[in-house]
């Protein structure tokens, strides 16, 4: 399967070749971070599907990791592999996909979550 591509599916009726595309519902998220003292820094995840982009403030990353994941930040540096999270990297993509998949967001719940409906503080 070529990545960011829906599968495509060959489905042979009456001796004939039909090739059928399938629809995903591909979600993209990333995290935006910023600092309002130059030493803390504070998160927003933006989740992106075809149809529609959305900003969730999560607030500062340490309070963020505790407070709503359950989780010390060394743990999640653990399981996405990387310490190095800015603007960019493989590593902000893998926060990212970790956060959505921890609080079980998708495309189809997103709507209905304000964008200050995971924050920390």
């Amino acid at each position: 399967m070529i990545k960011n591509k829906p599968p495509i599916y060959l489905v042979v009726s009456n001796k004939s070749l039909i090739f059928v595309q399938t629809k995903t519902n591909t979600m993209n998220a990333e995290i935006k971070i910023s600092s309002s003292y130059g030493f803390d820094h504070n998160w927003t995840l933006v989740v992106s599907t075809p149809k529609t982009t959305k900003e969730f403030y999560l607030g500062q990353d340490v309070k963020f990791c505790n407070r709503v994941l359950g989780m010390e930040p060394r743990y999640i540096v653990q399981q996405i592999g990387t310490g190095e999270i800015d603007h960019g990297t493989l590593g902000n993509k893998k926060l990212a996909k970790f956060i959505c998949k921890e609080l079980n967001l998708n495309g189809r719940n997103i709507n209905k979550i304000e964008p200050w409906g995971l924050c920390a503080q």
